[in-house]
């Protein structure tokens, strides 16, 4: 997981990814992106720009969250496709 440089934050993005480590406990081991052999790097965003720069992470699977809506749509990605 990366959080964003912050610079406009709409939402409380450390409570949304606490939210989301206790939703999916069970299907997912959140650990920081310096982690080798990752199979998605979660970039937290703190508004809908989303301007991080996520190419750093390749060739892992980026997923970028940037509203407290998009984490509860990857809540339901993740519950349904636990592989990814």
């Amino acid at each position: 997981m990366k959080y964003c440089g912050g610079c406009n934050p709409t939402y409380d993005r450390v409570a949304v990814v606490k939210r989301l480590e206790r939703a999916l406990e069970e299907e997912a081991e959140f650990v920081s992106f310096t982690e080798e052999n990752l199979d998605l790097v979660l970039v937290v965003c703190g508004c809908e720009t989303a301007c991080v720069d996520v190419s750093a992470f390749k060739p892992a699977p980026v997923r970028v969250v940037s509203s407290v809506p998009d984490a509860d749509g990857f809540v339901t990605e993740i519950a349904h496709h636990p592989a990814l």
